[in-house]
């Protein structure tokens, strides 16, 4: 098991990035976070195996309708936080 910190930049604020985030982590079976940020951006982290994990950072780059994704930055940690389930943070 794995975590996943991801920080996604570009056009992903105001076109339900964030929910289109916890539906893909719900299919993989991910536990974890999701929030904005306050400079455009969208931060989370995701808990799996590190196969799944870096399919779901392949999903967050290029499969949402509408974002324009120019950049994304992915580190993988050994250390497993308590998530249960997937969640938005407000």
């Amino acid at each position: 098991m794995k975590r996943l910190h991801f920080r996604v930049y570009g056009m992903v604020q105001g076109i339900g990035y964030r929910f289109f985030v916890v539906r893909e982590a719900g299919v993989l079976k991910l536990n974890g976070t999701v929030r904005n940020l306050s400079d455009g951006s969208v931060e989370g982290e995701a808990q799996g195996d590190f196969e799944t994990l870096k399919k779901f950072a392949e999903i967050l780059k290029k499969n949402h309708p509408w974002a324009i994704v120019r950049k994304i930055e992915t580190n993988y940690h050994d250390d497993i936080k308590p998530y249960r389930g997937f969640e938005v943070e407000l």
